[in-house]
C-alpha cells in the first residue's frame, strides 16, 4: 500500500499548487495571471528536464514533440479559463470539474479509434460517467442558487474547464497508441514511434507553454508582481513535487495498486481542493456532489 500512499502525498501537492494559483488571483494587482504562469512553466519545463536529464543526449522526434506541444497550448489555455473561473466563483468545485474530467477521455479514446488499440468502455464506465455528471450537476445547482457569491459567467468557464482538461488527457492518453500501432497496421502506423522517444513529451508540453505564455506576457508590458513571482514559484515547486510523486508511485506499485494510483490521485486533490476552500474561503463542501464525483471516479477509472 505504499504507492497508495504515494499517490496520496502526490495528490496533496496538487492541491496545495492549486491552492497556490488561486491566492495567486486573490492578490495579484493585475487582472491577467501571465505572470504567474510564465514562473509556473518555467519552473515545470526546468523540472522536467532535472527529472529526465538524457533527453538533452537523444535525438527529438518531432511527432512526440507536436503531440506534447499541442497538450501544452491546451494546458494554456486550462490555466486561463480557471483564473476566470476563480475570479466568479467557487474554487472547490471548479478543481472539482477538471479532475472529474478524468472519467471520459477513455469513452473518447473508444469511440474514436477501433478496440484493437486497447481501448473498450464497459457498463461500469458509463455508470461511473454518470455519477460524475450527477455529482457536478448538484455541485452546479447549489452554486447557482447563491447569486450572491457566484457569478453567471462561472459555470461556462468551469464547462470550459472540464472540456479542455478532458481534451488534454485524450491526448495525453491516446499518444500511447503511437507506441505499438505499427504492429496492428492501418493509417496510424506512418506515425509510430518509440516508446524511448516519449521521454520529449514532458519537456515538449512544459516548453511550448512557456514560450507561447512569455510571449503573452511580454505583450502587457509590466513587470511580475510580488505575488506572482511568490506564488508562481510556490506552485511551480508543488507541482514539481506531485509530479515526481507519482513517478515515484508508478515505480513502486504492486501488481493490485496499478489500477488505483490515478484514481487516488484525482480524488484525493478533489477532495482535498474542496476542504482548503472551506476552510480558508468558506466555501460550502457540498457532501453529496463530493461523494457522487469521487465514486464516479473510482468506478469509472477502475471499470
Amino acid at each position: 500500500m505504499n504507492a497508495l500512499a504515494i499517490s496520496f502525498a502526490a495528490a496533496a501537492f496538487a492541491a496545495l499548487s492549486n491552492l497556490f494559483f488561486r491566492k495567486n488571483t486573490l492578490h495579484s494587482p493585475y487582472a491577467s495571471s501571465s505572470g504567474f504562469l510564465v514562473l509556473f512553466y518555467f519552473i515545470s519545463f526546468v523540472t522536467s528536464i532535472v527529472i529526465n536529464p538524457s533527453v538533452l543526449l537523444s535525438d527529438i522526434n518531432f511527432i512526440v514533440v507536436f503531440i506534447g506541444g499541442c497538450v501544452g497550448m491546451l494546458n494554456i489555455a486550462l490555466m486561463h479559463v480557471t483564473s476566470r473561473a476563480l475570479k466568479h466563483g467557487p474554487a472547490g468545485l471548479t478543481f472539482a470539474f477538471q479532475n472529474t474530467s478524468a472519467v471520459f477521455p477513455g469513452l473518447l479514446l473508444f469511440l474514436m479509434f477501433d478496440p484493437v488499440y486497447g481501448f473498450s468502455c464497459t457498463p461500469l464506465q458509463l455508470i461511473g460517467m454518470f455519477f460524475v455528471i450527477c455529482g457536478l450537476f448538484l455541485g452546479a445547482k447549489k452554486e447557482s442558487s447563491d447569486s450572491s457569491k457566484t457569478s453567471p459567467k462561472w459555470f461556462v468557464y468551469a464547462i470550459g474547464c472540464f472540456a479542455i482538461q478532458m481534451c488534454a488527457l485524450t491526448l495525453i492518453q491516446g499518444r500511447c497508441v503511437l507506441f505499438d500501432c505499427d504492429k496492428i497496421g492501418g493509417f496510424l502506423s506512418a506515425f509510430a514511434v518509440n516508446e524511448n522517444d516519449d521521454k520529449w513529451f514532458m519537456p515538449a508540453q512544459f516548453g511550448v507553454a512557456f514560450l507561447l505564455q512569455s510571449v503573452f506576457f511580454l505583450t502587457e508590458k509590466r513587470r511580475l508582481s510580488k505575488p506572482e513571482l511568490t506564488y508562481g514559484f510556490l506552485s511551480g515547486i508543488a507541482n514539481f513535487s506531485s509530479t515526481c510523486l507519482l513517478l515515484l508511485a508508478t515505480k513502486f506499485a504492486l501488481p493490485f495498486e496499478k489500477s488505483m494510483l490515478f484514481p487516488c490521485f484525482s480524488v484525493g486533490t478533489l477532495l482535498l481542493c474542496n476542504t482548503w476552500a472551506k476552510k480558508l474561503y468558506k466555501e460550502d463542501f457540498n457532501l453529496a456532489s463530493n461523494a457522487m464525483c469521487s465514486l464516479g471516479v473510482f468506478i469509472g477509472v477502475l471499470a
